[in-house]
């Protein structure tokens, strides 16, 4: 009985690659059997999770996450003067943090008074990581980045970098698009609906440093062009169909539902 009553909303449809294991997939499997219907935060593995996990179609809702509005209580006055790329989170072999360290050589290039700021602890060994620490355009904060902190290194960020190997959705896109800071962002999991291409950011390939530092050198010569993203986040993510407002009276319709059809 209690069963049928019971919606779970899941984060991750399917576990990042950096967190397969047997305890994981064991876990994962008693908890969706106990469970008759699901909110699913994202479209692109919608399919895969009903395939994977033997699921009814039926007993799929859809939504999605909005900006973490919560972190602007943090905020200090802007930096305006402050140039950096931000690259944040728990830096796990999934996040693609090389990926974006080598793009940076290529940025420096062209753009010499922009730094990379990558603030989060490193949860994976990266045979590099020392050599990249030591470039004065780099400056890697290998540690626990509390929201307080968190919040002033986004405000004052140019944009954000998400060059995630895979992905569901992103925490960090959402605390980003808090501060109205477009993202360029990889074409893996949720990500490419959540930074819609040339809206909210830029899309490129996976494990393509290359790809990453054009993309910067695109936003980095159009403030315009950034300044246009900004505004598209607020519109949407803080004001229009993408904002809590809008996704809370969504899910209040879906647990009605729920009651009235269980």
């Amino acid at each position: 009985r209690l069963k049928d009553r019971m919606l779970m909303t899941v984060h991750d449809p399917l576990p990042h690659s950096s967190e397969m294991s047997r305890m994981n997939s064991w876990i994962r499997n008693k908890a969706f059997s106990s469970v008759s219907r699901f909110v699913i935060l994202n479209q692109a593995q919608k399919a895969e999770f009903i395939q994977y996990y033997h699921l009814q179609r039926a007993r799929i809702y859809d939504s999605l996450l909005s900006s973490y509005t919560y972190l602007r209580a943090y905020v200090k006055e802007r930096n305006a003067a402050a140039r950096y790329i931000l690259l944040f989170g728990q830096i796990s072999s999934h996040k693609g943090a090389d990926y974006m360290l080598r793009a940076m050589e290529e940025i420096h290039q062209g753009f010499p008074d922009v730094r990379l700021v990558v603030a989060g602890r490193w949860k994976w060994n990266f045979a590099e990581l020392d050599r990249y620490a030591r470039l004065d355009y780099i400056d890697i904060q290998n540690r626990f980045i509390p929201d307080d902190e968190l919040a002033n290194l986004i405000n004052d960020s140019l944009f954000v970098v998400v060059p995630y190997l895979d992905a569901t959705q992103s925490g960090v896109v959402m605390s980003a698009f808090a501060f109205c800071k477009p993202c360029i962002a990889t074409r893996v999991g949720g990500l490419p609906e959540m930074v819609v291409q040339g809206r909210y950011g830029l899309i490129v390939p996976p494990r393509d440093s290359h790809a990453i530092a054009e993309a910067a050198g695109q936003l980095l010569s159009s403030p315009a062009r950034l300044s246009q993203m900004a505004a598209n986040i607020r519109a949407d993510y803080h004001e229009g169909e993408k904002s809590w407002k809008h996704i809370a009276a969504e899910t209040a319709d879906i647990y009605q539902s729920v009651l009235q059809n269980r």
